[in-house]
């Protein structure tokens, strides 16, 4: 629960929202609900949660889960993306400080 709670206040702070926003219901604006999607990305793959089980916890379906992880697994033909979220992996499992990851606009 604590890695996962480090996820969202990681992503969150790529996104400049607030971690509370990335439980909102429904889709919401774009740009949460794709911080949304990301934060359940990394909690399948960093954390090796189910698909089920990421969705129980967001409120979602899990077949929502898995599209999210194509998308994410999509955006990670791009170095950038790739580079970002390789950070974010590394800052998940403690190999490096919180100030090695600075907001980035490419994710928007």
């Amino acid at each position: 629960m604590a890695r996962l709670l480090l996820i969202e206040g990681l992503v969150a702070e790529v996104y400049g929202i607030s971690p509370p926003e990335l439980l909102s219901e429904g889709r919401g604006v774009r740009l949460i609900a794709d911080a949304r999607q990301l934060v359940m990305y990394l909690a399948h793959v960093a954390l090796g949660l189910s698909c089920a089980e990421v969705g129980d916890y967001y409120g979602r379906d899990r077949s929502t889960v898995a599209y999210a992880c194509r998308k994410w697994e999509d955006r990670r033909d791009d170095p950038q993306v790739d580079a970002v979220l390789f950070k974010i992996e590394q800052l998940i499992a403690g190999g490096m400080t919180v100030y090695g990851l600075a907001r980035w606009e490419g994710f928007r």
